[in-house]
């Protein structure tokens, strides 16, 4: 008997749910019925009625709005109007994530229904809770996501949909831990004292080639989901960072970002001080490595160590001359062969090895 009970009663919510319905689906009658009725506020209504658009209104006007379209509301139709206000104010930047959260927990059944109407919402919303605990602490935004992870929840609006929204959250919530260590210093290193050598065509042929990265460049990605959460960080976070495993040194975190420009490493060490590189990095013998510059105005090379205590250190930086293109790399030893080509002149081979 207890069970036909609980039965009857998620039917009786699940009915409830889908009967709540979005601003668009009332009528045009429902909808004046609606702004005009004495439930509603009246900073609703006269914006509402006002013939200036929701994005132009002044800032004072629409910090009252936010707040009145975030409160609780019992009044079905009302809470349509709220939803539709709100969507139009949002921004998409992850700036009202607080708010978000206010309104995944008052309109959960509308915003789900929304977001299986046009998914790409729900990838936004997802980016703008995972920024939000990456800069703030996930303590708050965790409590509304368990919230809609529950049994229940899944039941009423969709497993599919939680688990995207979960997942698109992890995405971005990784991708913006790991992008506050990144770009904290791009300055110039110092100038090597060494310069480049030639070699022959034939010497580097007959090079034995070690030039993979240390970290491969970004690829396929995994699903649909992180397809779509790698457009969201890189259009309001300029970048899709990425945490990579490695075991090339003790005590130093690798970041691969992946932005407009091209794709960059950065090397972080155990006291958090770091250093960005274009994302073509090699490995030498003892421990020293050679980063390739190609973005910039001149191509060249930046050299460092990795230590053995953890860490590590740079010794410089050696540019080609103007006009000249790495082609490709041979990392042999200590020295880094470079296929390059030079404005005028042609191909040519050159070495830099480190003493």
């Amino acid at each position: 008997m207890r069970r036909l009970a609980i039965i009857i009663a998620l039917l009786f919510s699940a009915l409830c749910v889908d009967a709540q319905p979005l601003w668009s689906e009332l009528t045009p009658e429902v909808q004046i019925a609606t702004i005009h009725s004495r439930r509603t506020p009246e900073v609703v209504r006269d914006v509402m009625l006002s013939a200036t658009p929701l994005k132009q209104l002044d800032a004072a006007t629409r910090d009252k709005l936010v707040a009145k379209v975030t409160s609780r509301c019992s009044d079905e139709h009302l809470a349509a109007l709220y939803l539709c206000i709100y969507s139009a104010l949002r921004e998409p930047n992850g700036s009202m994530a607080q708010s978000d959260m206010c309104m995944l927990s008052l309109h959960t059944g509308q915003i789900f229904k929304s977001w299986a109407c046009d998914e790409s919402e729900l990838y936004n919303w997802a980016y703008a809770l995972g920024s939000y605990s990456a800069l703030y602490g996930e303590a708050k935004v965790k409590r509304v996501l368990k919230r809609l992870s529950s049994a229940k929840t899944m039941a009423l609006y969709g497993q599919t949909l939680v688990q995207t929204l979960n997942s698109a959250y992890d995405i971005a919530y990784a991708s913006v831990s790991a992008g506050l260590n990144s770009f904290n210093d791009i300055t110039t290193p110092a100038t090597l004292g060494d310069v480049f050598t030639l070699d022959s065509e034939e010497e580097y042929a007959a090079l034995s080639s070690v030039s993979s990265p240390i970290v491969a460049p970004f690829g396929e990605v995994h699903s649909d989901v992180e397809a779509a959460m790698c457009k969201e960080c890189m259009a309001w976070g300029g970048a899709y960072h990425t945490a990579i495993k490695h075991n090339v040194s003790r005590g130093v975190s690798m970041i691969r970002s992946k932005r407009a420009d091209g794709e960059y490493l950065t090397f972080v060490d155990a006291h958090g001080d770091s250093y960005t590189f274009s994302n073509e990095v090699y490995m030498l013998d003892d421990g020293y490595f050679v980063a390739v510059k190609r973005l910039a105005s001149s191509h060249g090379i930046i050299v460092g160590k990795f230590l053995q205590r953890g860490g590590f250190v740079l010794f410089g930086e050696r540019s080609l001359d103007y006009g000249t293109k790495i082609l490709g790399i041979k990392c042999v030893g200590r020295s880094i062969h470079l296929h390059v080509d030079v404005e005028g002149k042609g191909e040519n081979y050159i070495n830099y090895t480190i003493r």
